[in-house]
């Protein structure tokens, strides 16, 4: 009977045992031999998962880093030391690309998916995250005193409001990113935001009150996003009632912003 090959265990998720098939085929290096060789057959094996399959991804970039770091802790070479050392921060770097940079698929962004379809492709999630705290406070800050309690219709939230909504969804959005990341999978109920809205009495607050809670949301999203191990981040649980990932909750705290930036813009401002 012959052995599944590397493909069939990979499509299977059976990750260690895919692990040891390398083992078996990968022909040593010249020079370093089997550390450096396994490291570059599970960052190649990574790469193609990539898209596909972000956990198994998340696997061999872990076994990539920790074969090159083998090697580099026993090179007697400090020059082929440090290259390898320069391949352990290659292989870092990508498993941490991985929840950062890569967008979550269409199984783990349940009700966020409008949200993280604003998303910029490629780009850091953290380092947008950071530059959206500072252009949405500045759009608040700048807005004149006439138009912060405005609403475009009747039964529509005011300004006021809205800002408190998006604060309101920046806890909630990070919570569920907190409970995901630290891997407690208890299901998280929903919430019905006009309610919450009705009590948070936003048009009653200070204004200036108002926008800096805004900033301290955002940085205690953005503290937590960065302490979370590349891991975290691929991580899921189950909130009004559908799947989500951390990565996919990170990305939502963008695009949940993005669009109500945009509908200010065109209702409120114009």
């Amino acid at each position: 009977m012959s052995l599944p090959s590397l493909d069939d265990l990979l499509a299977r998720g059976l990750y260690s045992e895919a692990l040891d098939q390398l083992r078996k085929s990968v022909t040593p290096d010249e020079y370093g031999g089997q550390w450096p060789a396994l490291g570059a057959a599970c960052y190649s094996v990574a790469s193609g998962l990539q898209r596909k399959d972000p956990n198994g991804a998340a696997f061999f970039y872990g076994q990539a880093r920790d074969f090159y770091a083998r090697y580099a802790s026993g090179a007697t070479s400090g020059g082929e030391g440090s290259a390898r050392m320069l391949d352990v921060r290659r292989a870092e770097e990508a498993l941490r690309d991985l929840g950062r940079k890569t967008r979550p698929g269409p199984d783990e962004v349940g009700f966020t998916a409008a949200y993280c379809a604003r998303v910029p492709v490629g780009e850091d999630i953290v380092r947008l995250l950071q530059r959206q705290l500072e252009t949405f406070g500045t759009e608040l800050r700048g807005m004149h005193s006439s138009r912060r309690h405005h609403r475009y219709d009747w039964n529509k939230w005011s300004v006021a409001e809205l800002v408190g909504h998006i604060n309101d969804c920046e806890r909630v959005f990070a919570y569920r990113a907190l409970r995901f990341g630290r891997g407690d999978t208890t299901p998280l109920p929903g919430f019905d935001q006009d309610p919450w809205v009705a009590e948070s009495h936003a048009d009653r607050r200070d204004w200036d009150d108002l926008v800096n809670e805004w900033d301290d949301v955002r940085r205690a999203s953005l503290s937590l996003l960065k302490s979370l191990p590349p891991q975290a981040w691929l991580r899921r649980g189950t909130a009004s009632g559908v799947e989500l990932s951390v990565r996919a909750l990170a990305n939502a705290l963008w695009g949940h912003v993005d669009h109500h930036l945009a509908v200010l813009r065109e209702r409120y401002l114009s």
